[in-house]
């Protein structure tokens, strides 16, 4: 993941709050791949695995959604310290721009 790259694509405050979410979601289940991996080859449809990812996960529909439109070799490559470090600067930005 590109962080700097992704970064830069954000510009307005409404591209900070929705990175935020994904990062979230990202977040929630990269400790849990194999288990994400099992509920998707154990669903039924895309509408009932997104209703499990989000329960499971205690996510929004919006995440889960998200979450099963990554490519495979997205998901497996995720770095969990990678993602807190963004999501911190998503966080600073949000709160150096809430006033």
């Amino acid at each position: 993941i590109k962080i700097k790259k992704i970064m830069k694509k954000l510009v307005t405050i409404e591209d900070y709050q929705c990175r935020k979410s994904e990062l979230e979601a990202l977040l929630a289940i990269s400790p849990y791949l194999e288990e994400l991996f099992q509920i998707i080859r154990m669903a039924p449809n895309q509408e009932e695995c997104a209703k499990h990812v989000a329960l499971r996960f205690n996510l929004s529909q919006e995440q889960a959604e998200y979450i099963l439109s990554r490519r495979l070799t997205y998901l497996t490559s995720l770095i969990h310290v990678k993602l807190q470090k963004e999501y911190d600067k998503v966080i600073q930005h949000l709160t150096n721009n809430a006033e």
